[in-house]
């Protein structure tokens, strides 16, 4: 029960929920950077909520099986099949003995994510089997590395699968107002609403830096204070005037001020915004930010409520003898399987 990696094209890591209560020691809490993905996951393999997957940026990667398993994938879509034969995202699907199982050609995200019955076994350090590069935390999966999962007793009888969300169409992301935002000329905070922001290509887990043609901001108070706590969706406005939202693996402190942050319940959004993609920002107040909260809550305990069983069409199977297709016969007087 466990994958080979035999090659991959971007930045792999394992991550789950994170490192919680340990930023005031200077650990970053890390985790993955699409949390309802990494939920989508856990509910079509019935995986305990903070089990590890393996978080895919831009890159995909191929995987050989040594054992068979059952596989899921969520977050950002990829082109994916079994040994060349397509299986679509989303969906729950079993791995035989040397099928090598390809993801490439990235459709939408950038985020994904690639998981195992019973979460992947990895190390666990502070309480969280996440990868965090930039300390060294936990571990980078590269070229022969071999996956294991952990054990579980869950079995699958039937693969199922989930509709994409519908936040990757999402084009507003909204933010509230810091305690640093009167740091800032009141004009350039009412003018986040109204610029078309793009995200650009220079972004990492740590943070994204976003631009609005023809806009820099500027801090009334100076560029640069005492470092204080910062948090993941923080807008920090660095000298040149151009933000940076910072993201999962951002440090616990910083010293450029904010002039605003990204509502939690927002930070998905933002991480799957793909390069030169354009949106909008929208303020919020604190009501209306826990509210937000609560709602996605809730729509991450509703996941297993959306699953569908995934039936295969016969028209669509290269090779029909690879499938269990009849799993017993009822006999006709006695009604038992033979």
């Amino acid at each position: 029960m466990s994958l080979l990696v035999l090659e991959l094209s971007g930045l792999a890591t394992f991550q789950d929920l994170g490192r919680m209560g340990f930023q005031k020691y200077g650990v970053s809490k890390g985790g993955a950077i699409d949390t309802y993905a990494l939920a989508e996951g856990q509910a079509i393999l019935n995986n305990d909520k903070n089990t590890a997957a393996l978080e895919l940026q831009h890159g995909g990667g191929k995987f050989k099986c040594l054992n068979t398993i059952w596989l899921a994938t969520s977050g950002g879509t990829m082109e994916a099949s079994v040994s060349n034969n397509s299986i679509p995202w989303r969906t729950s699907f079993e791995l035989k003995p040397d099928q090598i199982l390809t993801l490439e050609k990235r459709q939408s995200g950038v985020y994904s994510y690639l998981h195992m019955l019973g979460g992947i076994d990895c190390q666990k350090i502070m309480g969280s089997h996440s990868t965090h590069v930039p300390s060294g935390l936990g571990e980078c999966p590269q070229s022969g590395t071999i996956i294991n999962p952990k054990p579980t007793q869950v079995k699958i009888n039937q693969p199922v699968y989930l509709e994409q969300p519908n936040y990757f169409n999402s084009k507003v992301i909204r933010i509230l107002q810091s305690p640093q935002s009167g740091y800032f000329n009141p004009k350039d905070i009412e003018s986040l609403e109204t610029q078309l922001f793009t995200m650009t290509t220079q972004r990492d887990r740590m943070g994204a830096r976003i631009n609005a043609e023809n806009f820099r901001i500027q801090a009334k108070a100076g560029l640069t204070l005492l470092s204080d706590p910062i948090i993941e969706g923080d807008i920090q406005v660095p000298v040149n005037g151009i933000p940076t939202i910072l993201l999962a693996d951002c440090q616990p402190t910083g010293g450029y001020p904010r002039i605003a942050t990204v509502i939690q319940a927002d930070l998905h959004k933002v991480g799957q915004l793909q390069p030169n993609e354009s949106f909008r920002f929208k303020f919020v107040n604190r009501n209306e930010a826990i509210n937000e909260l609560a709602r996605f809550r809730k729509k991450i305990v509703d996941i297993p409520n959306q699953l569908k069983p995934y039936v295969r069409k016969l028209d669509t199977l290269p090779n029909l003898l690879e499938y269990n297709l009849i799993s017993g016969v009822v006999g006709e007087n006695d009604g038992e399987l033979h």
